[in-house]
């Protein structure tokens, strides 16, 4: 487990989901694992389903179902790349939604209100 040994800090001021304070409590990863892959993978429980390729959503489907017929070390080492992966292509995604809903008209309106809240 040493070479499989990490740290996760979150920034303070990020509010935490219930999957995220439930992984810091009990430091589980699998539990964590579980409940990521039933809420945003899992193509029979995900209302959440999250938007990437549908080669990497089966290859991740396919790879938690498994992972469950390992023991934990070998389910960490399948799991956390794939994760760390699909973690980079939604960071990607977001930041290009970003970009495009910072052209809005909405946007533009939004800022202008922050603006003179802070001004008053």
């Amino acid at each position: 487990l040493d070479a499989l040994d990490f740290d996760l800090r979150l920034p303070p001021s990020l509010e935490l989901s219930a999957i995220t304070k439930e992984f810091e409590r009990h430091t589980i990863f699998i539990k964590a694992a579980d409940a990521l892959f039933d809420k945003y993978i899992n193509p029979e429980t995900a209302q959440l389903q999250i938007n990437i390729s549908s080669k990497k959503l089966i290859g991740m489907q396919k790879a938690f179902i498994a992972a469950r017929e390992k023991d934990d070390i070998e389910m960490i080492k399948d799991i956390l790349p794939l994760l760390e992966n699909v973690a980079h292509e939604m960071s990607y995604l977001m930041n290009d939604s970003y970009k495009r809903f910072q052209k809005t008209r909405i946007f533009a309106e939004l800022r202008q209100h922050i603006k003179k809240i802070r001004e008053s």
